[in-house]
């Protein structure tokens, strides 16, 4: 497993933010748990003029500071984001095994932050963390009943983003007599 912690792309430079289509994830939106989407958004200009990471879908991320040290949630798409988040990436099984267990167990991450100012959490401490893993037969087990519930989940989290899209989309060209009820249906169809 790889354990990911990025920087931020500075604030004060317009270009690096605005029209932005990178998907940027603050630790204050780890505390949705299963993330579909995020509210900020780098430019590519950003992302190569800083340590901003990639973390691919289905990682695992736990923030790192202040009120939100010990949160836990899972990537549904690929995304950007900083070191105020560490970000386990599991190679192979057990994703759903880690991830449950790191949500489980974020009263104890949050137990273990230090600071005066902002109780804090390390990466040593996150690559340290220690886990029971079940053996592979376990693993894989449990793996292959709960990964469909868990794409379920972030599908699920998923289509009101997808219908408010739809709706805005379809909207406008319906009251201006664009397309046909129809037409709009079968849109609606084609993306269920």
């Amino acid at each position: 497993m790889n354990i990911c912690n990025g920087g931020t792309p500075k604030r004060t430079k317009s270009s690096y933010w605005e029209n932005g289509d990178i998907p940027w994830l603050t630790s204050g939106e780890v505390r949705k748990q299963y993330i579909s989407e995020t509210e900020n958004h780098i430019t590519n200009e950003g992302l190569e003029n800083s340590s901003a990471k990639w973390i691919p879908a289905g990682s695992i991320v736990i923030a790192l500071y202040g009120a939100t040290a010990g949160e836990v949630g899972l990537t549904a798409t690929k995304m950007t984001t900083n070191q105020a988040i560490s970000s386990l990436i599991p190679k192979g099984i057990g994703k759903s095994y880690i991830f449950l267990h790191m949500l489980h167990s974020k009263v104890n991450l949050a137990n273990k932050a230090t600071g005066s100012a902002q109780q804090n959490l390390s990466k040593n401490l996150i690559e340290t963390f220690e886990t029971l893993i079940p053996n592979d037969k376990i693993l894989y087990e449990f793996e292959n009943k709960t990964s469909l519930l868990f794409d379920k989940i972030i599908k699920n989290f998923d289509e009101p983003h997808i219908l408010a899209q739809l709706r805005d989309l379809l909207l406008p060209k319906l009251m201006s007599g664009e397309i046909s009820i129809r037409d709009a249906e079968k849109m609606v169809e084609d993306a269920a």
